[in-house]
């Protein structure tokens, strides 16, 4: 009976957790297009900087060079459901109002991700909740789903902080684990977790 080789490599992602009226109101978006794969509530988050993969010894110093950010708590709040398109792929998408706070937390991830000796695109930030995913997309299909949510408004809430996850694909998607807290629900014991689990 074979045993389950120890990672030697975690794919990581930083992110903003939602409060369950938030994800609750995100859940009634995803039931048009019926073709579309739907994520689930556990993977309904805000990205602020996909990592993809590194090592051990890399994760390790991601997770420390993170602790170095410092924010003060800010509100937050989505009003407006989009796509991106390729065709025939499209991503549907929970966008957010413009934020200074958030770009200023990204960035200073972002520069904490460089002090880790990792190499850190700069980007146009299209702050947005990933609801789903289409591989078979029409464009006209797309602008009816947008249409039809254009009032769409969420819950506001505070962002107090954000989380190192790691990412582990699989048949069904992908499950996110949380590595590491940063900000007011900081991680209690950070140098205790395991990072090849």
């Amino acid at each position: 009976m074979s045993q389950s080789m120890p990672r030697t490599t975690l794919r990581l992602f930083v992110a903003i957790e939602l409060p369950e009226v938030v994800k609750t109101s995100l859940k009634t978006l995803q039931e048009e297009p019926p073709r579309a794969r739907w994520a689930t509530p556990d993977n309904l988050h805000l990205t602020l900087r996909f990592i993809g993969e590194v090592t051990l010894d890399q994760a390790e110093g991601i997770r420390r060079q993170l602790r170095s950010v410092r924010f003060k708590p800010f509100p937050l709040r989505m009003h407006k459901v989009g796509y991106f398109f390729r065709k025939p792929q499209a991503v549907l998408w929970a966008g957010m109002e413009a934020s200074d706070p958030l770009q200023n937390l990204k960035n200073d991830i972002d520069d904490a991700l460089r002090q880790a000796a990792l190499t850190v695109t700069t980007e146009y930030f299209v702050p947005h909740i990933t609801l789903g995913r289409m591989k078979h997309a029409e464009k006209a299909e797309l602008k009816a789903f947008a249409a039809r949510h254009a009032t769409w408004t969420a819950p506001a809430f505070t962002v107090t902080g954000f989380i190192l996850f790691s990412s582990v694909l699989n048949a069904k998607g992908a499950t996110h684990n949380a590595v590491e807290r940063y900000g007011e629900n900081r991680s209690p014991n950070p140098d205790d977790a395991v990072l090849n689990e």
